[in-house]
């Protein structure tokens, strides 16, 4: 059943649509009539598409079925217009679906830099340096606690053995530990800067304070990210950061 909807569902093949239900399939449809039709129409239609290179690369968009009544007469141009523009297809449905996500994401509802990341941290060595991470600053605006991704690279990656916080510092930075640096942002009148960072593998792309994740030029996006919508909490004040 999965295979068969798959295709008259997935790519709108409605001409292999068949009914589903408990008393169709014990009466009529039975496994190996399914089969048979899955066999002998379905996939042969589908190796004849795949040869001619018109297998659809979309999912095929639901479109409303309504009871077809007779009609007297022709239909006006204004009827056929109308028709035409209830008929969903994919380029609408882009449109409209991308206009939504811009929405959610203006209003902290989703994030789509968040779920473009990988499930697992990277590991901290020296294959980060170089890259470009988001870290969740804290900061003070209005009297409140706030939260937003700043954009920063990481300049060297903590070896446990030479480096320090500072020339003047004693400690030894523990290994892993990420030398993180930001531009200059002239709008939030903030200079350059750089900091070490021990980044915690649980805060991989959470927003939290100090979470962190790859930055969108990382993941071949163009654009700044969005605000995530977070509850506020009371934490040590960062500099500022960047939108």
């Amino acid at each position: 059943r999965r295979q068969i909807e798959m295709r008259t569902v997935g790519c709108g093949w409605t001409h292999f649509e068949t009914k589903w239900g408990f008393f169709s399939d014990e009466r009529s449809h039975k496994i190996e009539d399914l089969k048979r039709m899955l066999l002998d129409d379905i996939l042969p239609y589908e190796i004849g598409l795949r040869r001619l290179k018109k297998l659809p690369t979309e999912a095929a968009p639901p479109q409303l079925r309504v009871r077809s009544i007779k009609t007297l007469g022709t239909a006006d141009a204004d009827v056929l217009r109308l028709e035409q523009q209830s008929i969903f297809n994919v380029s609408n449905l882009l449109e409209k679906a991308k206009a939504a996500r811009e929405r959610r994401e203006a209003a902290g509802i989703s994030d789509s830099v968040e779920v473009r990341q990988d499930r697992e941290a990277p590991p901290f060595d020296t294959r980060l340096v170089g890259k470009w991470l988001e870290v969740c600053w804290p900061y003070k605006e209005d009297g409140r606690t706030v939260k937003i991704w700043a954009a920063g690279r990481v300049k060297r990656v903590a070896d446990g053995l030479t480096d320090k916080r500072s020339p003047r510092a004693r400690k030894i930075l523990p290994a892993g530990m990420l030398l993180w640096a930001w531009d200059a942002d002239p709008e939030y009148d903030e200079p350059a800067g750089e900091r070490w960072i021990a980044f915690l593998p649980e805060k991989w792309n959470k927003p939290v304070s100090y979470g962190w994740r790859l930055d969108p030029r990382e993941l071949g996006a163009t654009g700044p990210p969005r605000t995530p919508l977070i509850e506020e909490e009371e934490e040590e004040e960062a500099p500022r950061a960047r939108r």
